[in-house]
């Protein structure tokens, strides 16, 4: 054999194309033969997670889901078979993977899609799923352009300037505030100029960032 076996048989492993030749001899007879191996790629996959109708592709394969949130999982693959096992005895075939519609936390672990392709090479991804809490947020405010302060609940004289802050963590999401005396707000730190008496009360914010709110 061109590998320098001299058994009648080989097994190899080859991970480039490559050609085996083998010749064979009897007495003073002696014959040749060839053979071309053709290593095909093993299929590309990429981890992407849609999350409450969006999608995000996943550069670490991992991705963390709020309660309520509907999860559809993918590996991107070009013309191929994809079948998928996940927690709780979740199996699934065909590229996108619905996981819920409603996320809770017993749907999270790791999910594995199996591909195999037209040449019948096959390739495997994980992609994990974890709990999210949702952002976390901190209740502050500031009067007529002085220092922050941390707390829920202040008293403030009539024509007062007031800022609300959430402060979230990440930052980036949305914000929805409301208040007394139709107050709202889709500004980060929004505030009241000249506050009166008819507008206190309780301000509210939600905050909603990568499909989790806080508020």
């Amino acid at each position: 054999w061109s590998t320098g076996a001299t058994t009648s048989t080989i097994t190899a492993s080859p991970t480039a194309n490559i050609t085996y030749t083998v010749a064979v001899t009897s007495g003073a007879c002696s014959t040749t033969a060839s053979r071309a191996i053709t290593v095909n790629p093993k299929p590309t996959m990429e981890c992407e997670a849609r999350v409450n109708g969006t999608w995000q592709i996943l550069s670490t394969c991992a991705v963390a889901v709020c309660p309520g949130n509907d999860l559809m999982l993918s590996v991107n693959p070009q013309v191929s078979t994809v079948t998928w096992t996940g927690p709780g005895g979740f199996t699934a075939s065909g590229n996108d993977a619905l996981i819920t519609t409603s996320y809770t936390a017993a749907k999270a672990g790791n999910y594995v899609a199996t591909l195999t392709d037209a040449n019948g090479c096959t390739n495997t991804a994980t992609i994990v799923v974890s709990t999210s809490s949702g952002p976390t947020l901190q209740a502050r405010w500031n009067i007529n352009h002085g220092p922050w302060t941390i707390g829920n609940s202040i008293d403030v004289c009539k024509g007062t300037k007031i800022v609300f802050s959430g402060n979230p963590t990440p930052t980036g999401g949305t914000y929805a505030w409301s208040g007394p005396a139709g107050f709202s707000s889709t500004d980060a730190e929004p505030y009241i100029i000249n506050i009166q008496a008819n507008q206190a009360g309780t301000y509210t914010l939600v905050y909603t960032k990568d499909g989790c709110s806080s508020t």
